[in-house]
């Protein structure tokens, strides 16, 4: 078999691990050179190197897993593509994935709850959360029930007054009718229905 070692720049601190066709992920230099006094080129190595040092790339990628859900929850899909960053080896990816699932580590829903109810106290609207939750990659059948379930009207209605008044304030100085289109058309562009921003709108502007 065949190990390649190469770093990406000259001052790069990582080193990228590929054995025969398959780049299997990276590792400090320094870990090379403690652990398998390796360095950059390339080299014959055993079936049995080559199963050490593959067992010793998942022990990186799960360290470096942990340590990224350590500081913040992340979804399923955005841990995949953090370990992808590294170039390590998608059945490496894999069972990190999978272990972090079975330790509870990874928790999609619970990410989805989350994430909705933190939305909901910035005062998002209900399209602005499912764009966000599309961009995060969760499926819709996860977070559709727990959307309905959480979003209740009253949320709808304090997210829908503060945006307009923030609005407002922008656009005050305007002749009224100039005003109220900008702050309908601000609004609707953040997602809100047009029927229930126009009582709200027309409050704040033509209020005498």
């Amino acid at each position: 078999m065949i190990l390649t070692i190469w770093k990406k720049t000259e001052h790069d601190r990582n080193c990228l691990i590929k054995i025969d066709d398959s780049v299997w992920g990276s590792l400090s230099e320094k870990a090379l050179r403690t652990l398998f006094h390796y360095h950059t080129g390339s080299f014959d190595i055993t079936e049995s190197e080559a199963a050490f040092l593959q067992d010793e790339l998942l022990r990186a990628s799960w360290g470096k897993l942990q340590d990224w859900l350590a500081r913040q929850d992340h979804p399923a899909a955005e841990c995949r593509l953090y370990l992808k960053r590294f170039s390590f080896h998608p059945s490496i990816i894999d069972k990190c994935i999978r272990e972090g699932l079975e330790r509870n580590f990874i928790n999609d829903k619970r990410y989805c709850r989350l994430l909705i109810e933190s939305l909901i106290q910035r005062q998002k609207s209900p399209q602005q959360i499912k764009t966000k939750l599309i961009e995060k990659k969760l499926p819709a059948s996860l977070w559709e029930p727990l959307l309905q379930e959480i979003y209740q009207p009253a949320d709808k209605q304090s997210a829908l007054l503060e945006q307009a008044q923030k609005i407002y304030l922008r656009y005050k100085d305007l002749e009224s009718r100039a005003c109220y289109e900008k702050c309908l058309t601000s609004l609707y562009r953040k997602g809100f229905d047009l029927d229930d921003a126009r009582d709200v709108v027309a409050g704040l502007v033509f209020r005498k």
